[in-house]
């Protein structure tokens, strides 16, 4: 199978999806008829209207936007076993905790409840403190977590 989707939503509103043609290596986007007639629409971008499709290259913008820069990028390539340039790839990986209001999900919406946090005692965070050169700070819990890392 060649191309693969993203629905994408804000908060529990389906916006859209996105789909990427691996074999052509473009990006299209579909926005949901709820969401075109919704009175609280918006389009994502001036490159992404209402009125007209995206081009490949725009859509690969916006996504790249959304997904985090240098380090923490190369960190969330690493510990997801994803190609730097592999935009879909990261965007899949990554895509429930993006830098704005945007998720993105291959299958199921996202949960109405909000994110499930634990605390973090003064023990752990010294300890992470003291092994943030082997464990980077945008990785907790064995995973990738660079939004909230840069945020909290």
């Amino acid at each position: 199978m060649a191309t693969h989707s993203l629905r994408v939503f804000d908060g529990s509103d389906l916006v859209g999806t996105v789909q990427y043609d691996a074999l052509e290596d473009s990006f299209s986007f579909a926005y949901d008829e709820a969401w075109r007639s919704a009175a609280h629409r918006y389009p994502l971008s001036p490159a992404i209207p209402f009125n007209r499709p995206a081009g490949s290259a725009s859509l690969r913008r916006f996504i790249e936007n959304l997904l985090p820069e240098g380090r923490a990028l190369d960190i969330a390539s690493v510990y997801g076993q994803v190609s730097k340039n592999n935009v879909y790839g990261l965007i899949r990986q990554l895509g429930g905790e993006t830098a704005g209001a945007l998720s993105f999900h291959a299958d199921a919406p996202p949960p109405a409840q909000a994110p499930q946090l634990r605390e973090i005692s003064a023990d752990e965070l010294n300890q992470r403190i003291r092994d943030r050169e082997q464990v980077p700070f945008t990785v907790w819990d064995g995973r990738s977590c660079w939004s909230r890392a840069l945020t909290a």
